[in-house]
């Protein structure tokens, strides 16, 4: 999704970083907020695991924008991503609805990131696009993980 006074899909790599700022923010207060939600410790622990790694990601990623920009605050507002999901659509808040949610969002995430990687011609974003995609990768196995273990216990 391009801004404003730019041409149609393309975004620098602040505007790409801003986006990715965003996203891992929303995360991590989703993250939070399934956690307070669910009335089963294991899910709550790893929902938390995972707001605590997104809210990390984010504070790495603004530092990095401050690092190009010389601005910590973001300028404009970024935009939101074509086909960004919308995480007040989330249907439920049993362990495995919440698990599986985050699995498509890590999944996601990891597909934005590693695509973004691909199309960056300088070598510096195209390392730290895929870092993000390898370790959104492993909160996706992480989560399969949970939903392996959840599936040979006995319930949600």
């Amino acid at each position: 999704m391009s801004r404003p006074g730019r041409e149609s899909g393309a975004q620098t790599p602040p505007d790409l970083i801003a986006g990715a700022i965003q996203t891992e923010k929303e995360a991590a207060w989703f993250y939070e907020m399934m956690a307070e939600m669910t009335s089963d410790d294991e899910a709550r622990k790893t929902l938390l695991v995972l707001a605590k790694d997104e809210a990390s990601h984010a504070a790495a990623l603004t530092n990095l924008y401050f690092e190009i920009t010389g601005h910590g605050v973001l300028d404009p507002e970024p935009t939101r991503a074509e086909g960004h999901p919308n995480l007040f659509d989330f249907p439920s808040a049993t362990r495995r609805d919440a698990l599986e949610f985050a699995l498509r969002n890590e999944t996601r995430a990891a597909d934005l990131y590693q695509s973004q990687a691909d199309l960056n011609a300088d070598p510096h974003f195209t390392k730290i696009f895929r870092m993000l995609a390898e370790t959104e990768r492993d909160h996706a196995a992480y989560i399969q993980l949970q939903l392996d273990r959840l599936d040979t216990s006995s319930g949600d």
